[in-house]
């Protein structure tokens, strides 16, 4: 489902596919490595190729003339002009297909694998033409070892990049020579954020605006993997501006995370009608917009967060709310239901005006589908629902899942309609509408137009494009389990329960990635995806732009210790929220809610006392010690406690709330 509120920074999806709506979690719990096309395929080489016939050239369609920079290419090298035909292979000022990244190979593509990633064997993100990768086609390609001949430091050539996209230094060797910036041997990367001398590229350059990596310590709002301006993420790596900011009313459609009616800076809205990530100013004794607090440090638990917006103050909206599942937009919160299949909402504006906190039911009156009875679409006090698990929406429509497929409720007339997998199969299978089959859906995040979920027992992540139906599978290895009979290739029985094969967790690019059990999604406003590896102890990073899924807090040790991440420990994470600047996630043997620093990845202890259930109001928390084997009772009793489970998590960026739903207890944090 997803977890806050409104978009979180947007990028144009045409250029980057990155940013926007708010943060998602869930309920409870290649193409091949070859650089040329083959024969009169006309691939780019290190300047690009040369067609006399057929395709185009690589820099256009009908031989329009290389070198240019049409949309959505970089300029540069283009190839020499074909004299007719569909669109080229790579050159720099290629053009991009519309369809290049839709998982189809249409025609002028060699290859499509869906992932809008450019650094791997098929280039088909901000920069690619769908065509093999090769040297000299603008993207670099990182998604092998960079001991592997494919492996490019650098592209396309000039510059003191040689005619192989490798450096003409020793880049790599852990000594700073010719134009290298800097150079950390083994240890440099592409994939973590941070500045020099502590983080390195793997070309031996400082990051910077334009690598991919949206690097917050050095000022970054984004960064979209290339330097043009007008895609949304400028060559300065801003957050550009929206044609409707400044008029007062929200536009989901062009990808406005609020608007306050004004451009004004440092007032929680940006002039880009982006949201502002908290703790710019913060700790210095002042509390300045879009700050609620500033106690000049930066512990968390004693009424201040370490990002100046959150007091750590938890209310309780409602005792009782039938619900396991919540998702939030900018006017509701809605709740689903796992006991009688319902869909209810709360106008989230009455409710904490007015104390009108009493969800009113929108679909799935007549109660549950029974276990044979097939599901139905139609209006939404008739269509048939079963056991709803998560929950997504982006004001418009609400995104739910149900018996292995994905439905949608228009949040104006309450129909519902199913738009992908099959209830009577459970399978990993890629595809189009109930042609596309999913096991375990776990979570539903909405970022730029398109839905991503975690497919829990699968241990995968994919995409669902909810216009045409069609799913992708981006990240994750499917690991079997020997306990369910399988009916075919990637098919299998279905079962009920929870009972999944968990992976040994490993970073990688796209499929080579491991997830041990990834049960919670949020994203924030720079183009990443952040999992919550609940069983593996972990928060997870997947880069919409690098495809590569990298470790961010937590590890092999499975504890409760706040810190740095060098030594800060996770128990079993659940939920996953952003305010763009931290994640916020529950503890489930804790009761606790943390926050983890994007930046940084210190973890600390925002509301709660460890170790010990209630239902108490109050302000900040203690994870001093685990108060369940000292006894509760010790517990400071000024302090708030929270229920088991701690999955349905929402921030709401309009009223700077986070929203937990705890064995049916509605409580706002502020």
């Amino acid at each position: 489902m997803r977890r806050y509120l409104l978009p979180f920074a947007t990028t144009a999806l045409a250029a980057a596919f990155f940013a926007a709506c708010g943060s998602s979690k869930s309920r409870s719990d290649s193409s091949g490595d070859g650089r040329d096309a083959g024969p009169d395929s006309s691939s780019a080489g290190a300047a690009g190729g040369t067609a006399t016939g057929g395709m185009a050239g690589a820099a256009g369609i009908a031989g329009t003339n290389a070198g240019g920079a049409p949309a959505g290419g970089a300029s540069g090298m283009g190839g020499t002009a074909g004299v007719s035909g569909m669109a080229g292979s790579a050159g720099t000022g290629g053009m991009r297909s519309p369809l290049c990244g839709n998982a189809v190979v249409d025609p002028g593509e060699n290859c499509d694998d869906g992932n809008r990633v450019d650094g791997d064997a098929c280039p088909d993100g901000p920069i690619g033409t769908c065509q093999l990768a090769a040297c000299g086609d603008g993207a670099r390609r990182i998604d092998v070892p960079t001991t592997d001949p494919f492996f490019e430091q650098c592209d396309p050539p000039g510059n003191g990049c040689d005619s192989n996209c490798q450096l003409e230094t020793n880049c790599g060797d852990g000594q700073i020579d010719g134009a290298e910036q800097c150079d950390n041997g083994a240890n440099n990367t592409d994939f973590a954020p941070g500045q020099c001398p502590d983080t390195c590229r793997t070309n031996c350059q400082c990051p910077a605006c334009g690598d991919g990596v949206t690097d917050f310590v050095l000022g970054e709002q984004c960064d979209d993997d290339n330097l043009a301006d007008g895609d949304g993420c400028s060559s300065t790596c801003q957050n550009e501006p929206i044609t409707t900011c400044g008029n007062g009313t929200l536009d989901f459609l062009n990808g406005e995370e609020c608007d306050d009616g004004g451009t004004d800076p440092l007032d929680g809205c940006s002039p880009t009608c982006q949201l502002e990530a908290p703790g710019a100013l913060c700790p210095n004794d002042m509390t300045e917009p879009p700050e609620r607090c500033d106690d000049d440090n930066t512990a968390n638990g004693d009424g201040c967060n370490p990002t100046c917006n959150f007091t750590g103050t938890v209310t309780t909206l409602n005792p009782s709310v039938n619900g396991t599942a919540m998702t939030a937009d900018d006017q509701y919160l809605w709740f689903a239901s796992c006991q009688n299949c319902s869909i209810t909402r709360i106008e989230i504006d009455d409710c904490l005006n007015n104390g009108n906190c009493t969800p009113t039911p929108v679909a799935g009156t007549g109660g549950c589908a029974g276990p044979t009875v097939p599901l139905s679409d139609g209006p939404g006090d008739t269509a048939g629902i079963t056991c709803i698990e998560t929950l997504e929406s982006n004001g418009q429509t609400v995104w739910f899942s149900n018996r292995h497929t994905v439905r949608a409720l228009d949040a104006t007339t309450f129909d519902i309609t199913t738009i992908a997998g099959d209830e009577t199969l459970c399978a990993a299978i890629d595809g189009v509408g109930p042609n596309a089959l999913f096991h375990d859906i776990r979570s539903l995040t909405h970022v730029s137009g398109e839905l991503f979920l975690l497919d829990g027992c699968e241990n995968t992540l994919r995409r669902l494009d909810p216009t045409t139906g069609r799913v992708v599978t981006l990240a994750g290895q499917r690991i079997p389990d020997p306990t369910v009979a399988q009916m075919g290739p990637l098919q299998f029985q279905c079962r009920s329960g929870f009972a999944c094969t968990e992976g040994n967790p490993a970073d990688g690019f796209g499929l080579t990635a491991v997830f041990g059990s990834p049960r919670y999604m949020a994203h924030d406003n720079a183009g990443n995806l952040f999992i919550a590896d609940t069983n593996g102890s972990r928060l997870r990073r997947y880069g919409l732009h690098t495809g590569y899924v990298a470790t961010i807090a937590g590890g092999p040790v499975v504890g409760y210790l706040d810190g740095p991440v060098a030594t800060a420990e996770l128990e079993q994470p659940r939920g996953m929220i952003s305010d763009g600047a931290s994640l916020y996630f529950g503890e489930q043997m804790g009761h606790t809610i943390r926050q983890t620093l994007i930046a940084t990845g210190e973890t600390s202890t925002l509301v709660g006392v460890r170790g010990c259930a209630g239902t108490a109001d109050g302000t900040g928390s203690d994870a001093s010690q685990d108060w369940s084997f000292a006894g509760c009772g010790m517990a400071p009793t000024s302090l708030p406690t929270l229920d088991t489970p701690l999955g349905a998590l929402e921030y709401h960026s309009r009223t700077r709330s986070i929203f937990s739903l705890t064995a049916g207890r509605l409580v706002r944090i502020q």
